[in-house]
């Protein structure tokens, strides 16, 4: 029978702490079947629940007489961990009407349901109670299942053994919520909410910020998409696609830039050659000042000018000279080397080509 025995106890409260805490009253009555053994020491008249500490051996005892109607107190164990049960009289009045008395039935083997957790202070032998109170099981149903007289199973200790549920019983007799501490430790573990000594006082809520003014930003204008090039099934669709172009200045085409007429040549004034400017100076050399003749800058001659430069003009031939001497008299009187404006181009040239041959022979 021995083998029919598994430990229950210790998970069963630990969940029934962490899922109510410090509420017993919403703990519902377990209603399935569980084992559990039950030991006697010695019947008593006045009995009550004692635990021998040296050989920890339960004992049956009762508040009152046992032909009274009263609670039975034993202790039950499941071959590893031991805790006081309460029996409702209407129970032991049960099971003594199949089995006889309970108290009789030492190391006996039962059947106990419809149970919840309870805290009270346990009572002992000469009708005192506890101390400081203790878990407990109130055990509303039983039925005895066999092995009487046999003796306990295991070594149980007992419950209160555990730290998790030494402290949760410590805190079911305090005041603040202190009951909760394993079902606050199973929130943290899941991070549903933060421990007690985590919680974290409201943050203030902070000011609702000012409106800023931001700047408003100005994309550039949208140029307006010429219309898709459909093909044109009459005359009358054609227009109307021209009426959008006519109505929008933007798809038409920009208008040409205009471009500055050139001068007409003719239109240039005519500056008056012939004389010196006044800002001009004489010089020794009659080549230095020379202006062209305005018929030479404003028609060009079929033959090119040539070069005035004294290294590339030949030397005059005889009829050359004789004709410079006779187109130009000489005179005291000619102190000027600019020409009159009557001559003619051969003149120039010949008069060039004197003054150029002149000018070297006095060097």
């Amino acid at each position: 029978m021995s083998d029919s025995l598994s430990p229950w106890l210790a998970d069963y409260l630990i969940q029934s702490a962490e899922q109510h805490g410090a509420n017993l009253s919403s703990i519902p009555l377990h209603s399935k079947k569980k084992k559990a053994q039950i030991t006697e020491a010695r019947a008593l008249k006045v009995l009550t629940l004692v635990e021998s500490l040296a050989d920890r051996i339960m004992q049956f005892l009762s508040v009152g007489s046992e032909n009274q109607d009263a609670f039975v107190w034993v202790r039950l164990s499941d071959k590893k961990y031991s805790i006081p049960a309460r029996l409702w009289k209407e129970t032991v009045a049960e099971y003594q009407r199949i089995n006889g008395r309970i108290t009789k039935d030492k190391g006996a083997i039962l059947s106990i349901q419809n149970f919840k957790p309870m805290v009270m202070r346990i009572p002992m032998a000469g009708g005192s109670v506890t101390t400081n109170p203790s878990l407990a099981l109130d055990c509303q149903t039983i039925s005895l299942l066999g092995s009487a007289g046999e003796a306990v199973f295991g070594n149980p200790i007992s419950i209160t053994s555990i730290r998790e549920l030494r402290e949760w019983c410590e805190g079911l007799v305090q005041d603040g919520g202190a009951g909760n501490i394993l079902k606050e430790r199973k929130m943290q573990r899941e991070g549903n909410a933060p421990g007690p000594s985590k919680l974290l006082p409201p943050m203030p809520t902070p000011p609702t910020p000012a409106p800023s003014l931001s700047r408003v930003q100005i994309g550039a204008p949208k140029v307006a998409q010429p219309p898709n090039r459909v093909k044109v099934t009459s005359i009358a669709s054609y227009n109307a696609r021209w009426q959008v172009v006519e109505r929008n200045p933007a798809l038409r085409a920009p208008p040409e830039e205009e471009t500055p007429e050139k001068e007409d040549d003719n239109d240039v004034k005519e500056e008056p050659t012939g004389h010196p400017t006044p800002s001009s100076s004489r010089s020794s050399s009659p080549v230095t000042n020379w202006e062209h003749s305005p018929s030479i800058k404003d028609h060009e001659s079929p033959t090119k000018a040539q070069p005035t430069s004294s290294d590339s003009i030949p030397a005059p031939t005889p009829a050359q000279r004789t004709r410079a001497t006779v187109a130009i008299p000489e005179t005291p009187e000619v102190t000027s080397s600019y020409l009159l404006g009557n001559e003619t181009v051969e003149g120039e040239q010949s008069h060039v080509k004197f003054l150029a041959l002149r000018l070297r022979r006095s060097v």
